[in-house]
């Protein structure tokens, strides 16, 4: 594994009324039997502040406009193997509860 500073990125843990959490299955496209199911998120363009990547992974992955997320949760560093590379990040957590009405 790669000793070379995180990838920051930010992800979403999507709240329904009953804390349902949404999550998306994603899997290695090099790599079929490699699948996990995850919340929306990803990486953080330059100079982008991790709320405004969050909120523009969740209108990119699920089409979900939100004007503004709630407390960050956690930040977790993890370290794995995707798309025939090994891959370091930290990625900050943040929570975002919905309604039937959303925003």
């Amino acid at each position: 594994m790669s000793t070379a500073a995180p990838c920051i990125g930010a992800w979403v843990l999507l709240l329904d009324a009953r804390d349902h959490v949404l999550l998306i299955h994603a899997c290695d496209p090099h790599d079929r039997h490699h699948h996990w199911w995850e919340v929306p998120g990803g990486g953080l363009k330059q100079d982008e502040q991790p709320e405004d990547a969050a909120v523009r992974e969740v209108a990119e992955e699920i089409g979900l406009i939100i004007p503004s997320l709630g407390q960050k949760l956690w930040i977790r560093e993890s370290r794995s193997h995707y798309k025939g590379r090994d891959h370091h990040r930290q990625d900050h957590v943040l929570l975002r509860r919905i309604t039937d009405a959303v925003p």
